[in-house]
């Protein structure tokens, strides 16, 4: 059965190649492109002169493509259904601003089988696919990326799916590829370094299976190849120092963030908070290593009935949620998974944020939490844990700075001082718009795309053809028909 399937899979290839190179002779080289990208997702040989045909057909699309009025831009996302997404938002709706901007990319069901839910009736268009068998991941990338053409691909990441999206962009259509790093992924796989492909296949003769694509093996290879691509953004001063690249910040459109003392009242009425009740409010996903255990336990100190901790985001471990319920002392209100479009709305319900870190672990030591930006923007006084992340905020007097033993006095100093948390808003105000706003970062991510303009292809696009088709496509194709 084995020998027929793959009889059918060359036929169909050969069929596939032909229409290719008509559609190549006829001019329309998008078409073409995109037969001969299903010829390579079709698991058999490459017929003769593949390489070449696509090259050709590849150089005349993007020649075609210097004429346009508007570019397209992809903004690809790893594994779009948890909060990793926000960041693939905030890229794509800078972008926006001076190009036509889409979000792409994969689901593992692992982490759900939608879109996550903040972004998902967004109105920027999303095109994803789920991987339900990762062995076949490149199968699928392929025949997903064939179908969608972009000029420019940015990736949310330096995760393996993304690198594989990333390198497919290049190859088949020629795009431009910059990539983004808002967090340390090697902090989430336990690793310190990355990993190179010649290191790893010298180690062990070959490239990882594929499986466990977002665990350590695959993850330290994906930071390894981070320098393979046109550009790069991170998201703040420390991950620009250990990775270099544009600062391109968690921004938030100002026009969206603005409200009166009236329309606050509202939305307080709504959720049952009354005039004279201190909101200390946490908005994001309620994970154990965000403090909120700590930021409960420093409420329940203070023993005041005047203040209600609101927390915002769904609890993917109910675990954590039931360890806060039995603190004594401390009133909830817990408000679930909120569009992003109403995140202005929802965090005016605030009088103070706390954003208490772990300051030993690397992740938050590199991580900029993406909703001090809506809660700088909203005004609302932040109290934050010292990390070099957010060096620049502290310099700048917009954050009060916390640690476990001095929260409760700190929470008490902004909620009982007013002329403390005017001070701490103005200074908040001004770095927003200076740091954070999309007046500040729309520039900066147009620079980079910029600047990148006329840059060739980081690897000769030759030496790019062999490197995908040996190392990693024709490596699983021989690991596939080994099986088998």
């Amino acid at each position: 059965m084995s020998k027929l399937i793959t009889q059918s899979n060359e036929n169909s290839a050969q069929t596939l190649f032909v229409q290719g190179n008509e559609a190549l002779r006829n001019g329309d080289y998008s078409k073409a492109i995109t037969l001969y990208a299903k010829v390579v997702a079709q698991n058999s040989d490459f017929p003769k002169y593949l390489a070449t045909n696509l090259s050709i057909a590849r150089g005349k699309y993007r020649l075609s493509r210097e004429e346009v009025l508007k570019t397209n831009v992809g903004v690809c996302g790893w594994d779009l259904a948890h909060n990793a997404a926000g960041r693939v938002y905030t890229l794509a709706s800078l972008y926006d601003n001076f190009a036509h901007a889409e979000i792409i990319g994969s689901i593992f069901p692992c982490h759900g089988r939608d879109i996550w839910e903040p972004i998902r009736d967004t109105s920027i268009a999303k095109h994803v696919f789920i991987v339900e068998d990762e062995s076949k991941f490149i199968e699928q990338a392929i025949e997903f990326v064939a179908e969608r053409p972009y000029d420019i691909l940015h990736l949310s990441k330096p995760r393996i799916a993304n690198i594989f999206f990333g390198i497919l962009y290049k190859l088949i259509w020629g795009a431009k590829v910059l990539i983004d790093i808002d967090d340390e992924e090697l902090a989430f796989v336990d690793a310190e370094t990355p990993l190179s492909i010649d290191n790893y296949i010298n180690q062990y003769g070959k490239l990882p299976e594929l499986r466990n694509l977002h665990g350590k093996d695959w993850t330290r290879l994906a930071v390894g190849l981070i320098h393979m691509f046109d550009g790069r953004t991170v998201a703040n001063h420390a991950l620009q120092q250990r990775y270099g690249g544009q600062i391109v910040c968690h921004a938030r459109n100002e026009a969206y963030f603005q409200h009166s003392p009236q329309q606050r009242q509202a939305i307080r009425t709504r959720f049952g908070i009354a005039p004279d009740t201190k909101v200390i409010l946490f908005l994001g996903t309620p994970r154990s290593h965000k403090g909120l255990v700590e930021t409960a336990q420093a409420i329940a100190r203070l023993n005041r009935r005047d203040i209600v901790f609101a927390i915002v985001g769904d609890f993917p471990d109910e675990s954590l949620k039931a360890q806060l319920q039995a603190i004594t002392g401390v009133n909830y209100i817990f408000i679930g998974n909120k569009p992003i479009t109403d995140v202005p709305e929802i965090i005016s319900i605030g009088d103070v944020c706390v954003l208490l870190q772990e300051f030993q672990s690397t992740a938050a030591r590199f991580q900029t939490p993406a909703k001090l930006s809506d809660a700088l923007a909203s005004g609302l006084p932040v109290l934050a844990t010292v990390t070099p992340a957010l060096a620049d905020a502290f310099k700048a007097g917009a954050l009060l700075p916390i640690n476990q033993d001095n929260l409760a006095e700190q929470l008490t100093r902004v909620l009982d001082n007013e002329d403390t948390a005017q001070s701490l808003c103005q200074n908040e105000f001004d770095f927003f718009r200076r740091e954070l706003s999309f007046a500040a970062n729309v520039p900066r991510l147009s620079q980079v795309v910029k600047k990148n303009e006329n840059k060739p292809l980081s690897t000769d696009v030759d030496a790019l053809d062999r490197y995908i088709f040996d190392e990693l496509f024709s490596t699983y194709r021989r690991f596939t028909r080994a099986k088998t």
